[in-house]
């Protein structure tokens, strides 16, 4: 691992701009690079800007703002399954993915007990993920399984265009597409 990357993954943290301490790993792979960075992440090569582009309208008509190019990300695994071998995982090499990756439809989510507003596009390799997620929890040493209703989605924007702020997904707040609606 790069020591410049390392040592500004820990700068970031002391200035609040990033939630875990922990080095940044990552390997580059064929659809994009998955990284840990408390959560399991895949940051694709070429991430949705041309379908953040064509929701414009959505976007102002319902007040909310793209995402940075830069921070477009898959969520692989939640940060509440990590955090017990976040210790472990530290320096080891993360599997490439060496699928592709095919956006479908795209939806918008409400929660409005917190006051949140996402937009973001389902991946249609949504078995071939959990896959691949089983594959580097095995090749890590983990035990844990992947999140069986994890819908496997890139967020493309929000009422503040942070990906912190997206409506997340978890055991006991999932994401269901049958309380979604559907933009396209």
């Amino acid at each position: 691992m790069n020591q410049k990357i390392i040592k500004l993954s820990r700068i970031l943290f002391k200035l609040g701009l990033r939630k875990e301490a922990s080095d940044l790993e990552a390997i580059s792979g064929a659809a994009g690079k998955t990284e840990f960075s408390g959560i399991l992440k895949l940051m694709p090569t070429n991430p949705p800007t041309d379908l953040q582009s064509l929701l414009s309208d959505y976007f102002e008509e319902n007040g909310l703002s793209p995402l940075p190019a830069d921070k477009l990300h898959i969520t692989l695994l939640n940060q509440t399954i990590l955090k017990p071998y976040a210790k472990e995982l530290k320096g080891k090499q993360i599997p490439q993915y060496e699928g592709s990756l095919t956006y479908k439809d795209i939806y918008s989510v409400v929660r409005e007990d917190e006051g949140k507003h996402s937009v973001f596009v389902v991946l249609e390799e949504q078995s071939e993920l959990s896959d691949y997620v089983s594959e580097v929890l095995s090749s890590l040493g983990i035990s844990a399984e992947p999140e069986s209703n994890r819908i496997y989605h890139i967020s493309l924007g929000n009422k503040t265009g942070s990906p912190f702020d997206s409506v997340g997904h978890s055991e006991e707040k999932p994401i269901r597409l049958e309380g979604c609606t559907k933009i396209i």
